[in-house]
Parts: C-alpha cells; structure tokens; sequence
C-alpha cells in the first residue's frame, strides 16, 4: 500500500543524486593534489597566519609539497631585517625550514 510513493521518492532522491554526480565539475589532476586550499587553508591565510607569529611583512606564499605533506610556503622579512623562509601545513601550523 505505502510501498509506490515510498520506491518513487527513493527513485527521485537517488536521480537527483546521479545528476548532481554528473553535473559537478571536473577537476583537473594537479589542480586536486594540493589539499591545503579543500582543507580551508589558502595562500592569503598561510599569510596571515606567519604574519601573526613573526611579524614583518610577507614576501611570498606559494603552494608546496614538503615529505610528502601539502601546504604554502611563505617568505617573511622580518623586522630585524632577515629573510626566513617557513612552511605552513594544511593545519595552519608553521614550521622553519
């Protein structure tokens, strides 16, 4: 008796679901190798972040891959004048080279 609706609403849901598998867009290999930006963390934060512990001011953020660990690089000068280089993971924790 209940068994139509309830076969036709599970059919709808599982077409919409297909669809929307279909329908998402591709994304391109190298392009999803990197996870820092799917975990939330992007160039601009990575900054942010090195900013905040080291002060100065930020010379360069790039996307890396460290020990098999994904994640930005990010050169700071500081303001005794010296140039350091420090990674920063996916996480948001930074590291010194």
């Amino acid at each position: 008796m209940f068994r139509a609706p309830f076969l036709i609403c599970l059919a709808t849901i599982a077409l919409g679901c297909a669809t929307h598998a279909a329908a998402a867009p591709k994304q391109d290999a190298a392009a999803s190798h990197f996870a820092p930006a799917s975990a939330g963390m992007t160039e601009e934060r990575a900054a942010a972040v090195v900013r905040r512990l080291l002060g100065g001011r930020i010379l360069a953020a790039r996307p890396v891959e460290r020990a098999g660990e994904s994640g930005f690089s990010v050169r700071v000068l500081t303001e005794d004048g010296r140039v350091k280089n420090v990674f920063v993971d996916r996480f948001g924790t930074v590291s010194e080279r």
